[in-house]
């Protein structure tokens, strides 16, 4: 029983001198606004109503903490390059922040930049500053990336498990132990009920949310996602890519009431970004994508004069979706367009023949169909 007080009170003594060295760290000077050290970006600029993401580290700096939340909003949308950019702001903010540098390597590792182990070493330099949860979540990254005495390359998954389980097992609560657990679990389906779990401790997670809709997707069951669509647009009501997701599982289950209009949306979010940030649409790796869904929405819908405009402006961009070019005129019934289209893939001879088959059925003229389908 002894021991036992005299571990708890060396413990109680371990936490107030952590917390100690927190409150007595002021918060760094105004990081340079050019240009961030590593990423060479611009420092970031905290967004209002981003997401709902909060997740407490030790700093003694709001500012800090408010660039690391904003960093983990990015990081659980896939927005990897503003990810880095909010993380490596955060410790700018609070240069012995561990958490802040561990967040800068996972988002460096995504985006990707070489300089991911350099920010994760940074944590691990820190880690005596860090708080008790927060040394499970360092540990965890090390040892998944082999930079922790003993861990052989085949068990690096399975000790930075040991080290999320630990966590869990002490503090059952925390949001970011469940999503870094999901992480590295082996198996198609093995992250499911780390994301579920995550759901009871914070109903409107956006990592979890985000993540089982590409989950349900992938598995052909997107009428399960669909409750995960609404929760991450809900949690994430700045982000480009909560109001994209929900289209990847609506043009599916026939949800087309709001489906377009919420596609149109994000891409309104990300030209406003683009022009906060000074970020070119070629260095946002989403953007292509979302405007491709976007059009596929358009069209279904009938709306072809935004769909023309759509398209107009991803031409001006140099985004060339040919595919739905094609759908868009035979649907509008732009024959001289369709066949413009048909004209830019002579080269592969089973690409044109399906899309003459196409154009010919749809203009009733099944005599010229017939040769392009045997082909």
């Amino acid at each position: 029983m002894t021991t036992y007080r005299l571990a708890c009170a060396v413990c109680l003594l371990g936490l107030a001198a952590s917390n100690a060295a927190a409150q007595g760290r002021e918060s760094h000077k105004q990081p340079d606004p050019h240009q961030l050290p590593i990423t060479k970006l611009s420092p970031a600029k905290l967004k209002k109503d981003l997401c709902l993401v909060h997740y407490p580290i030790t700093t003694s700096s709001p500012e800090c903490q408010a660039h690391f939340d904003q960093g983990l909003a990015y990081y659980y949308s896939y927005v990897w390059m503003e990810a880095a950019r909010s993380f490596e702001t955060a410790a700018q903010f609070d240069p012995e922040c561990p958490m802040a540098w561990w967040g800068l390597s996972k988002a460096l590792e995504k985006w990707p930049r070489p300089q991911h182990n350099e920010a994760l070493r940074k944590a691990q330099q820190f880690l005596p500053r860090a708080g008790h949860r927060e040394t499970y979540l360092i540990k965890a990254r090390l040892a998944e990336k082999g930079m922790l005495d003993g861990v052989k390359p085949e068990n690096r998954r399975k000790e930075a498990a040991k080290y999320l389980d630990e966590l869990l097992t002490l503090y059952d609560d925390d949001e970011e132990g469940w999503f870094c657990r999901a992480q590295v679990a082996d198996g198609p389906n093995a992250g499911v009920p780390y994301y579920k779990a995550l759901l009871r401790v914070n109903p409107l997670h956006p990592g979890a949310h985000h993540e089982l809709i590409h989950h349900y997707e992938n598995i052909r069951r997107p009428a399960l996602g669909w409750p995960h669509a609404l929760g991450y647009m809900k949690s994430s009501p700045g982000l480009p890519h909560a109001f994209h997701m929900q289209a990847h599982l609506a043009m599916r289950i026939g949800k087309w009431d709001k489906t377009t209009d919420w596609s149109l949306y994000a891409i309104e979010l990300q030209d406003a970004y683009h022009k906060e940030m000074n970020v070119k649409h070629t260095e946002d790796w989403q953007y292509a994508h979302h405007q491709e869904t976007l059009l596929q929405a358009l069209i279904h819908d009938g709306r072809f004069k935004e769909a023309r405009a759509c398209r107009a402006h991803c031409e001006k961009l140099g985004i060339y979706h040919r595919n739905h070019w094609f759908r868009l005129h035979v649907a509008e019934r732009d024959w001289e367009e369709a066949e413009k289209i048909i004209n830019h893939f002579k080269g592969d001879k089973l690409q044109t023949a399906y899309y003459r088959a196409v154009l010919n059925l749809r203009k009733g003229d099944l005599e010229r169909a017939a040769p392009e389908v045997n082909v």
